[in-house]
């Protein structure tokens, strides 16, 4: 993951996935910080296919934590079926650009 944070709290970026058993995903992310939360849409194309996820974190120090939890498509776009449910998981931790 790597991003863009502007003066208005606005991210855009790309998020690349790799895997070991399948055809890796990359796109692009763009959304709004507000305080240590950060609301994120990723747009990707897996399998021929453009695909939309909402995605939502929680920025504490150098880690960026992950809400996880079931998902469901609202208007073409997978969302958390219960945000209040989900829970926080570990996701990245900052590193410099190299």
């Amino acid at each position: 993951m790597q991003f863009v944070l502007d003066d208005n709290d606005s991210i855009h970026g790309k998020l690349d996935y790799t895997f070991t058993d399948r055809q890796p995903l990359h796109g692009s992310i763009e959304g709004m910080k507000e305080g240590k939360i950060i609301d994120l849409k990723y747009t990707y194309v897996d399998s021929g296919k453009v695909k939309a996820e909402e995605m939502v974190f929680k920025y504490e120090g150098d880690k960026l934590y992950k809400k996880n939890g079931a998902m469901v498509e609202d208007n073409g776009v997978l969302v958390l079926e219960n945000p209040l449910r989900a829970t926080l998981q570990l996701f990245l931790i900052q590193t410099d650009c190299k």
